[in-house]
């Protein structure tokens, strides 16, 4: 099992939870967008078992995904990270950088302050995407979406394969 840093990343669910998904991301990727109804389902089974923590790793070939994983973070100044993410998502075939303002919007953000701390904290905005970036290759990250529980790669991205894992976890040590 990888140690995954989550400090600073944003969480959905139980801060405290005793089990930790971790999923390596990009907008822009068609795989990442279909894991999300499974992660839902998990965390609907699991309320005050299980949290989940979002890590940026925009694919190169994607190039709308670096411009969104930065207006994710904007977002997250204002606490509307998931705000973002889920608009990001919905409007996923037609993410573009020159939308983002408008997503922005959708998202329920303050979008003058948006744009501000998009130019303000560009250079911050980009070093934690690389530092994420590196953290995922660290951990073999090989594509996107990959997923973690507790540390463990999830092989099996369903509701089913994740429970068998989040089981194995909760289990008491030693049983």
């Amino acid at each position: 099992a990888y140690t995954i840093a989550v400090a600073g990343s944003p969480v959905r669910g139980k801060l405290d939870a005793p089990v930790t998904i971790v999923e390596f991301s990009d907008f822009q990727c068609p795989f990442c967008a279909k894991s999300n109804p499974i992660v839902a389902g998990v965390l609907k089974k699991y309320p005050d078992k299980v949290n989940y923590v979002y890590k940026q790793f925009p694919l190169a070939f994607h190039a709308a995904a670096r411009p969104a994983a930065l207006a994710s973070l904007a977002a997250q100044e204002q606490g509307k990270f998931w705000e973002m993410h889920d608009v990001l998502f919905a409007n996923q075939a037609t993410l573009d950088a020159s939308k983002l303002e408008e997503f922005a919007k959708q998202a329920g953000l303050d979008v003058a302050r948006f744009k501000k701390d998009l130019e303000a904290k560009k250079e911050d905005y980009e070093k934690r995407i690389d530092a994420e970036l590196a953290l995922g290759q660290s951990v073999d990250v090989r594509g996107t979406p990959a997923l973690y529980v507790g540390g463990k790669k999830v092989r099996v991205r369903t509701v089913e394969g994740m429970s068998a894992m989040i089981d194995e976890q909760l289990k008491p040590k030693g049983s």
